[in-house]
């Protein structure tokens, strides 16, 4: 039996720019297949792309912000032309300018709200029973399953990473960063836990795309290797 009704709590929009899924033809399959680096020079571009768009656009926001406010008019174009409520679209435009919060792709969100069965809840939630949702304003909207897409922790003790990690003095690595900030030596080292590594630790982020970031970590394949086969020890 499939849903009767689908209420999407919204708590704060976010920028939505449309996403092209380009579809790779048979004689761009050949090339990437044939020609040496041609995948390379791909992933390039793409990396390329998601710099300039976020590093610039947040680091250098005041430099650059006719870049976002173009890219603020194509979403509000992109949430107009695939949302047929006025009142919806206007819920769905976010009240502050790209690059505040993290932007996304995608041009399967939005048409979900013309379907008959799909509302926006902005009203902020209150609290949660044990069959309903309640919001501020006193509107008790029952459910028989809650999705939570709340996003996630980065900063908070405990988060990062999940388990335990101790070090010299029987520290603990998250009561180390909760008393001493978040620090990383090139984002791979914290000093008073020898032999720990990271790949993703504190001011390891290189570029804007996670891919580009785990194509760089590559790099320290070799380092480890060679750490493993000298039985070398860092401190």
């Amino acid at each position: 039996m499939g849903q009767q009704c689908l209420d999407v709590y919204q708590r704060t929009a976010i920028w939505l720019l449309p996403k092209k899924d380009l579809p790779f033809s048979p004689r761009l399959q050949k090339i990437f297949a044939k020609v040496p680096g041609a995948q390379r020079l791909a992933r390039l571009t793409t990396i390329f792309f998601t710099d300039i768009l976020m590093i610039n656009l947040l680091v250098f926001n005041k430099y650059f912000a006719f870049a976002g406010n173009f890219l603020m008019k194509t979403c509000i174009k992109h949430i107009r032309s695939q949302v047929d409520d006025p009142a919806t679209q206007d819920a769905l435009i976010p009240k502050y300018d790209f690059g505040c919060k993290r932007p996304s792709f995608t041009s399967k969100f939005y048409p979900v709200f013309n379907r008959d069965d799909t509302s926006l809840v902005t009203d902020p939630i209150d609290h949660i029973t044990e069959n309903a949702i309640v919001t501020k304003d006193g509107t008790v909207r029952e459910i028989d399953t809650l999705i939570c897409a709340t996003g996630f922790e980065v900063f908070q003790k405990g988060s990062v990473p999940t388990f335990d990690v101790v070090g010299k003095g029987n520290v603990d690595l998250s009561d180390f960063w909760e008393e001493n900030r978040y620090q990383a030596y090139q984002g791979s080292t914290v000093p008073g836990f020898p032999n720990f590594f990271m790949m993703f630790g504190p001011y390891s982020v290189c570029t804007a795309s996670w891919f580009g970031m785990i194509d760089t970590v590559q790099t320290f394949g070799p380092l480890l290797k060679g750490c493993k086969k000298t039985r070398c020890q860092l401190y």
